[in-house]
């Protein structure tokens, strides 16, 4: 069987002129039978159209905070932005999602399926107001805090229990919650941490970093796996 192409997106170094991307997010798609293919921001909306119909799944990586006017806003809580990646995601996942192309977003990504499909963010999450610290000093493997994972959505079922430990690197969330998505992961504070379409044969985002955790935890591991099945069969 032919290796899926997986679209992975880069990022924008803050003080160099470069592109970068987490190799884990690499190593993660090919160990699960995917060809990974790195994308950088190119600035014309067609050109990139044109690049995602080589693709057969699409992974939006974390990063930086999204621009707040994209979900109408104007910035309260943001940190540092990447208007090149901005651009870049939401022309992808745009077309992707006509397309029915498989999509997996991690964390940032989450937020970009969220704010593409109508919804917001909450720009910055207090740990006064949370109760949990989301952005976590422990090692990047290193699971944190519990998500209660909602019974019914393609999520559970691919981690296969009602229950899991996740890692945390965000001061952002989701907010107002995309018509057509359905919440299929929430922390104790009610942190929403996982998103799915009701309309698209594979569109998963989550607020975790599992591209740090599948070598260790099986459970993740699937994730990655069924994205990449779900991409092959396309």
């Amino acid at each position: 069987m032919k290796s899926p192409v997986i679209g992975i997106t880069c990022a924008t170094h803050p003080t160099e002129e470069r592109y970068y991307i987490v190799k884990d997010y690499v190593k993660a798609v090919a160990a699960a039978g995917g060809s990974p293919v790195l994308i950088a921001p190119l600035g014309a909306e067609a050109r990139i159209a044109q690049i995602a119909g080589f693709l057969d799944g699409l992974l939006l990586s974390g990063g930086k905070d999204l621009d707040p006017k994209l979900y109408g806003q104007e910035p309260v809580g943001v940190w540092r932005i990447d208007p090149e990646k901005d651009a870049l995601e939401m022309a992808l996942a745009r077309t992707a999602l006509k397309r029915d192309i498989p999509i997996l977003g991690i964390c940032r990504g989450c937020q970009v399926l969220n704010v593409l499909g109508g919804g917001n963010l909450i720009q910055h999450l207090s740990v006064k107001d949370k109760k949990i610290k989301h952005w976590q000093t422990a090692p990047d493997n290193y699971p944190t805090h519990e998500l209660e994972l909602t019974k019914g959505t393609k999520l559970r079922e691919i981690i296969g229990r009602e229950r899991v430990r996740v890692n945390s690197f965000h001061h952002q969330g989701i907010g107002d919650v995309a018509k057509g998505y359905s919440v299929s992961a929430v922390a104790a504070d009610g942190t929403i941490e996982g998103l799915e379409s009701n309309s698209h044969s594979w569109v998963i985002g989550i607020q975790f970093h599992i591209e740090y955790l599948w070598e260790e935890y099986p459970e993740f591991n699937r994730v990655f796996t069924d994205f990449v099945k779900a991409a092959s069969v396309r």
